[in-house]
């Protein structure tokens, strides 16, 4: 039993690290087709991991009868190989982990549309508005007592700007607890650096009209 509790979390901590990869990736930018690519494997990696997760999670589901198993496999929905193949349909191959796999598949289809240029140069102008989000948050999620918010309005944070954002804790491999986030804007998953950028064009035009 240790042996398989050390697995899931070896697996677990690799899903988490190819994720925190390509979200890293996406948030930078992309100032090569190598560098989108990499995001890409980081992806299918976390992927992969998750469908091995879920798949223990099946197989200890598994009757020992020999007919009764082989019934039961014929019954369960598989995971598709890749990423790019997964559909609605798939949720039940992925029992308790069907949100991540839609975070995967949504952060793909971003990543496989983002434009290659250079990455835009941070200031402490972005640094200060991206800690005050993080700060808001946490703040949040305290009053909450909730490990995950989906779909919070950040609005006043970001000019007015139609932003929300899913988050929820997590733990890395060196024990550092830290708030995972996804930002949205019109509902769609956007990178910070690009939120930031429209926000700073439109603070500029009010100034200049």
């Amino acid at each position: 039993m240790d042996n398989e509790n050390n697995i899931t979390e070896i697996k677990t901590r690799r899903a988490e690290e190819n994720l925190a990869r390509a979200i890293a990736g996406f948030e930078e930018g992309f100032a090569s087709k190598a560098a989108k690519q990499r995001c890409l494997e980081a992806l299918n990696n976390a992927y992969n991991y998750t469908c091995d997760l879920a798949f223990d999670e099946v197989l200890a589901q598994a009757p020992e009868d020999a007919s009764q198993r082989a019934a039961f496999f014929d019954d369960r929905v598989d995971a598709p190989f890749d990423l790019h193949h997964v559909r609605e349909k798939h949720a039940p191959a992925f029992p308790g982990r069907w949100e991540r796999v839609q975070e995967l598949v949504e952060l793909r289809a971003q990543v496989r549309a983002a434009d290659v240029a250079p990455a835009p140069v941070r200031d402490t102008a972005r640094d200060a508005l991206e800690a005050r989000v993080t700060e808001s948050l946490e703040q949040l999620m305290a009053r909450r007592k909730a490990q995950f918010i989906t779909g919070c309005a950040l609005h006043d944070i970001f000019g007015g700007l139609p932003v929300s954002v899913n988050a929820h804790y997590v733990t890395n491999q060196f024990g550092t607890t830290f708030i995972r986030r996804f930002y949205f804007m019109d509902g769609k998953l956007t990178p910070l650096n690009m939120i930031l950028a429209i926000m700073e064009t439109k603070a500029r035009e009010k100034e200049e009209g």
